[in-house]
């Protein structure tokens, strides 16, 4: 069977949302994991606000190399509000 594409319109789920979304779950008893900047690489770990998630962060892989680079467009536009600097974790 064929399936056809069917237009939508599309979801947003913004960072309040998606904090909403990750107490529900934590509050239902689950461990919600997702991508973090530990140890200067980015890494599936346990999450428990928007703020772990590595937002301006990327891995540049090469044959035997590895780093995270910070993106500062937008590094610049997260909010302090966010409840930490991705900086904080960038590797020394």
């Amino acid at each position: 069977m064929i399936m056809e594409s069917v237009k939508r319109p599309g979801l947003l789920l913004t960072c309040a949302g998606l904090q909403a979304l990750i107490d529900a779950l934590v509050g239902r008893g689950y461990q919600v994991l997702g991508p973090a900047v530990r140890d200067g690489a980015i890494v599936y770990d346990a999450i428990a606000r928007v703020a772990d998630l590595p937002a301006g962060w990327t891995d540049h892989q090469e044959a035997g190399r590895y780093r995270i680079c910070g993106r500062p467009a937008i590094l610049e536009a997260i909010p302090a509000s966010a409840g930490r600097n991705p900086l904080d974790d960038a590797p020394g």
